[in-house]
């Protein structure tokens, strides 16, 4: 019966880890920024990931036409928010230097309805 009860648990974590998408974000070579073009419907969020070195300054901006898009961020490695953009608090516009190698999650969502959204990745 136990068992039967985590697979049950193990399948809904499953099932709600694939509903978000996801995209790996990458810069066309030489460049330190991209800009990436998305929509969002109401409740819903699309992650991306963006690897980057230990010391690198990473500032992130999404705009949207009806300034409703917004983001958190969270590193992979431990998946803890960064400082200043988490889930109950997310922001359109983030900077920092970043503490760690290794890949960087930008959840992207809306504040109300639906959106259209710019998201730029810039890293020094």
């Amino acid at each position: 019966m136990k068992t039967k009860i985590l697979l049950t648990v193990l399948l809904l974590i499953i099932c709600a880890l694939s509903a978000n998408s996801q995209e790996r974000i990458k810069f066309n070579k030489g460049e330190y920024y991209t800009t990436v073009y998305g929509g969002i419907a109401r409740g819903e969020t699309y992650a991306y990931v963006v690897g980057a070195s230990s010391g690198q300054f990473m500032t992130i901006t999404v705009m949207s036409p009806e300034d409703n898009a917004v983001f958190y961020i969270l590193r992979t490695d431990t998946w803890q928010y960064m400082s200043g953009a988490t889930e109950d608090n997310p922001t359109k516009r983030w900077e920092g230097v970043l503490p760690t190698t290794g890949d960087y999650q930008i959840v992207v969502g809306s504040s109300r309805g639906g959106s259209e959204y710019s998201l730029q990745v810039v890293i020094e």
